[in-house]
């Protein structure tokens, strides 16, 4: 009846109502739409950037363990090797002055087997670290006993200090490692 169709078809009727609404609402993105999508990308962006590197954080070294072998040298030089043996954190004055080379003392009844010149090895800081023991009195003023490495005047120093005595008086014992 309306149309040519051997198969009974079904007639078209126009849809003039139906695509005037199509065409005002069906567009392909809105400007809330491209916010939300750009801010989620953003957010994932910024996660990656901020945990990546933690991932990767043990298989590079870092300054912590330049701390932990500082503190482990300074407890070793006052506990061990330097240590009267009456009380912690009370050197022997024979044994300092030989480690330090000063007196001409040679050190035969002390417990440490390398001098001031090869501290590193003494605290066991291994090959590829620098490592200097200086002994203060006087809050820092008066170098009583240094040795190891030269300090460097730009490179990120690691610093442990034990409060000693050493002859009766208070003095500060500092291990740097770099």
């Amino acid at each position: 009846m309306w149309g040519n169709s051997v198969w009974g078809a079904r007639p078209r009727r126009p849809s003039t109502l139906r695509r005037s609404i199509y065409r005002e609402t069906a567009r392909g993105q809105t400007v809330l739409d491209f916010a939300i999508g750009m801010s989620v990308f953003l957010l994932a962006v910024a996660f990656v950037f901020a945990f990546v590197p933690s991932l990767l954080e043990p298989f590079a070294t870092s300054e912590g363990s330049h701390t932990i072998v500082a503190e482990r040298g300074a407890a070793h030089l006052t506990e061990t090797s330097l240590s009267a043996g009456s009380a912690p954190g009370v050197l022997s004055a024979a044994c300092t002055a030989a480690f330090f080379g000063e007196n001409g003392s040679n050190g035969n009844d002390c417990d440490w087997t390398h001098d001031a010149d090869a501290v590193a090895e003494e605290i066991g800081a291994g090959e590829f670290r620098s490592v200097n023991v200086t002994i203060t009195r006087d809050g820092g003023s008066t170098v009583a006993f240094s040795g190891g490495d030269d300090l460097p005047p730009d490179a990120s120093v690691s610093t442990a200090s034990r409060i000693v005595e050493l002859d009766g008086k208070t003095h500060r014992l500092t291990v740097r490692v770099w």
